[in-house]
């Protein structure tokens, strides 16, 4: 089966390296010291000589089993730290997903005029789609429509806002496991504060319902998210992706094609 991790690039990916110059230099002065010492026996004093190889013989020995177990230390640290980062990033990963297919599954239960049900569109498609046929409805259906808009986006904004801030109460100890940095910082404050306009926008448009209001909100809004979700080497196809209501995720021949498109970009 084919895994879709090893296409996907990871924002924070084998945080753990090895010394590389370190080990290297030890092993080349020690065998520089092997060297001399095979090829100046009998030249020298036979105890300095002694030394010398001894020595050299030693520290190359010594750094070549150090190596070897540095080598299987990071490898061992840096599947943990990937196995800490999914576990930690995936729940936001889904629900910034959740969010973006949600405009799919609005076009489709909001205009049965035309069967959606079997057409893909990349998100931002779907959400241009699903604008550009609301303008298309009469005042008492856009007035229908909008509090059923509002009411599904409500939610998917909650739980993703909810899932940015969950993983930033932690981000102490996520620096402590090399799964948190100043790029990923900022992804996740990216991510905090636009989900929070969206939330709060929802709200006011609870209040007020002012239709041209709320989608000049939301297309400033859904223009930030495309930047943020670029900005993120995880989830950077989901621009790409293009998908069918309430399938999203599930196309395995798309994905692949919008990590590649992703890639080039």
């Amino acid at each position: 089966m084919l895994n879709l991790k090893n296409f996907i690039k990871q924002e924070i990916k084998n945080p753990y390296t090895v010394n590389w110059k370190l080990y290297i230099s030890i092993l080349v002065v020690s065998g520089v010291g092997i060297l001399f010492s095979c090829l100046y026996e009998g030249c020298m004093d036979d105890k300095i000589m002694s030394v010398i190889s001894n020595l050299a013989l030693g520290c190359f020995a010594s750094a070549a089993v150090a190596l070897w177990i540095e080598i299987a230390n990071v490898r061992e640290k840096n599947k943990k730290a990937g196995i800490v980062y999914q576990s930690i990033y995936s729940d936001l990963m889904y629900h910034i997903g959740d969010y973006v297919s949600c405009w799919a599954r609005l076009c489709v239960v909001a205009y049965k005029d035309i069967d959606y049900h079997k057409e893909k569109h990349t998100w931002r498609e779907w959400y241009e789609l699903t604008r550009k046929r609301f303008y298309e409805c009469d005042e008492q259906r856009q007035k229908q429509l909008m509090d059923f808009f509002v009411d599904q986006l409500a939610y998917s904004v909650k739980e993703t806002k909810k899932s940015v801030e969950k993983i930033l109460e932690q981000r102490y100890i996520l620096e402590i496991n090399d799964v948190f940095n100043h790029k990923m910082q900022t992804i996740l404050e990216d991510y905090r504060f636009e989900f929070w306009a969206a939330e709060l926008d929802l709200d006011r448009q609870k209040e007020k319902k002012n239709i041209e209001d709320f989608w000049r909100d939301f297309d400033a809004i859904s223009g930030d998210i495309q930047n943020y979700i670029r900005n993120w080497a995880d989830i950077r196809y989901y621009n790409y992706y293009r998908f069918m209501p309430n399938k999203f995720g599930n196309d395995t021949s798309e994905i692949l094609d919008a990590i590649k498109r992703s890639n080039v970009d």
